[in-house]
């Protein structure tokens, strides 16, 4: 029956547009009036549409209109598809039982509060597109369908606690993360602590004026003891008062430069930023003169494997606590 129905209607607009062309015809030759298409959806924001129309003439237009008018006031004819007669109007329609008429049912998809604090439901009408034009919001007063209110209402909850449930999850995962991290980063520090020699400690100082005036370079620089070697004599940190290697902080990084790390002194936290850091030397190609960098664990395992893992086993060779380091040598990309 709805198959009939459509039929009918789009003969029946079939035949009102060719009358209504065939009417206007002359004066759309005679004033170079350009036709518009069918298929568009003509609105008042449509500028090609107010283009088309800025040349038809006051009386042009209502003559258009009336023209329109008679048309759709005329009476249809009778239509018959396979020998079954049809009604006259697309008014008759609503005569029809109601099991033969196809009823354009609605879903919720979506409710909302208008300005006045109503409920407005976005709905979707069977066999149209879901869109934001306003035949498709209607206020809660007006959706006489209780059943697709309730199926609405219980994906709504569903929903709801479906999210609940994946937040819940993600924060659950948050705090095992943190957890695990704080809980190496203790292991890590704790190992440190009981295995650094006092040798191992790092002194900074700030170099005095004198040097400063003698050396442009020292102005930026912070000093760093890295002396980790017990065989350091009284009469090398008479020659040299620092006691070890330069530390400059404003200097990028040596792997970067291309320099050969010499060996790696100790493995402790960045003063700054707290994070674990292996203390490492290197040798400028050009005066052999020796300083050491902060750097990462993760860069100091790709750069130099074979110095940290010589650190490791000289600090753990005497301590089992110092195999929780080593253990960062097996699994870089997890621990840091």
């Amino acid at each position: 029956m709805s198959s009939s129905r459509r039929s009918l209607c789009r003969r029946r607009y079939d035949e009102l547009s060719d009358q209504f062309f065939a009417e206007i015809d002359d004066i759309c030759k005679r004033c170079r009036y350009r036709k518009i298409a069918e298929s568009r959806d003509p609105t008042p924001n449509d500028l090609s549409l107010s283009a088309a129309l800025s040349t038809v003439t006051k009386d042009h237009l209502e003559y258009f209109f009336c023209v329109i008018r008679n048309l759709v006031g005329q009476p249809c004819d009778d239509i018959a598809e396979g020998g079954d007669p049809q009604p006259n109007d697309l008014s008759d329609v609503e005569s029809l039982p109601p099991s033969d008429v196809d009823h354009p049912s609605s879903s919720n998809s979506d409710v909302v509060v208008n300005a006045e604090g109503k409920y407005v439901y976005h709905v979707k009408w069977l066999g149209y597109d879901t869109t934001s034009d306003p035949e498709n919001f209607v206020d809660e007063e007006n959706m006489n369908c209780p059943e697709l209110i309730k199926e609405f209402e219980r994906e709504e909850r569903r929903k709801k606690k479906e999210r609940a449930r994946k937040l819940e999850e993600q924060a659950m995962l948050a705090r095992k993360k943190k957890e695990e991290a704080e809980r190496r980063a203790k292991a890590i520090h704790s190992c440190v602590l009981d295995t650094v020699s006092p040798s191992h400690i790092l002194t900074f100082q700030f170099e005095s004026p004198d040097q400063s005036s003698t050396d442009n370079e020292r102005t930026s620089c912070r000093v760093l003891n890295l002396c980790s070697s017990t065989s350091c004599s009284e009469d090398e940190d008479d020659g040299d008062p620092w006691g070890g290697f330069k530390y400059v902080t404003r200097e990028s990084d040596a792997f970067e430069k291309g320099y050969k790390a010499i060996k790696v002194s100790v493995v402790t936290e960045h003063p700054v930023t707290g994070a674990v850091v292996g203390v490492v030397v290197f040798k400028e190609p050009s005066n052999d003169r020796e300083f050491a960098q902060y750097i990462s664990l993760r860069k100091i395992q790709k750069h130099a494997p074979q110095e940290l893992r010589q650190y490791f086993v000289r600090v753990s060779s005497l301590d089992e606590k110092n195999i929780a380091l080593a253990l960062l040598l097996q699994t870089p990309n997890k621990v840091f």
